[in-house]
C-alpha cells in the first residue's frame, strides 16, 4: 500500500500543507510566488528537508533561499 501512487500523493500534499502551515505561523501570510514555488515541488523528501529548513530558519529570507 505505501508504494501505490495514490498512498505517495497523499502523503505529498499531507507534507506540503504541513510545511505551509508552519510557515504560515512562523512568519505570517506567505507570499503567493514562494507558495507557488512550494506546489510546484513534487519530491516529498525535498518537502521534508524543507520542513526541517522551516523550522531553523530565522526570517522568511533565509528560508526562501533554501527553497
Amino acid at each position: 500500500m505505501r508504494d501505490s501512487a495514490v498512498y505517495q500523493q497523499i502523503l505529498q500534499e499531507g507534507r506540503l500543507e504541513l510545511l505551509l502551515y508552519f510557515l504560515d505561523r512562523k512568519f505570517g501570510p506567505l507570499p503567493v510566488e514562494l507558495v507557488q514555488r512550494l506546489n510546484a515541488i513534487t519530491n516529498g523528501e525535498r518537502l521534508l528537508s524543507l520542513a526541517d529548513a522551516a523550522i531553523d530558519a530565522l526570517d522568511l529570507q533565509s528560508f526562501r533561499a533554501q527553497v
